[in-house]
């Protein structure tokens, strides 16, 4: 309600200067079936292109906040593991900026 343009993606709306915050970790291996509703529910929209694997659901976060939130040239900071550094599911959203 704060933000309509931020949702509903008027013409005028340019993204945000700085998206910052500390996202959920849920392992991809997490037998609760909320979040795996939520996993699958994500993997079917066409604007997440980087959840592959087994993914933990914070790389959706970071795909919405550098796709479609940040304005070019902005800046960008979450808290999140460092398995983004290594694991497997991470490869293409550490690409990702690169591509904006």
């Amino acid at each position: 309600m704060e933000f309509p343009s931020v949702f509903f993606r008027n013409e005028g709306f340019k993204g945000f200067d700085i998206v910052m915050g500390n996202p959920p970790f849920v392992r991809a291996d997490t037998v609760d079936e909320w979040f795996l509703l939520q996993r699958n529910l994500l993997e079917q929209l066409p604007s997440y292109e980087n959840l592959w694997e087994k993914w933990d659901i914070f790389v959706a976060f970071i795909e919405r906040s550098l796709r479609h939130l940040l304005k070019e040239n902005g800046y960008f900071g979450f808290v999140v593991s460092d398995a983004i550094c290594t694991v497997k599911y991470s490869q293409k959203i550490r690409k990702i900026k690169n591509k904006i």
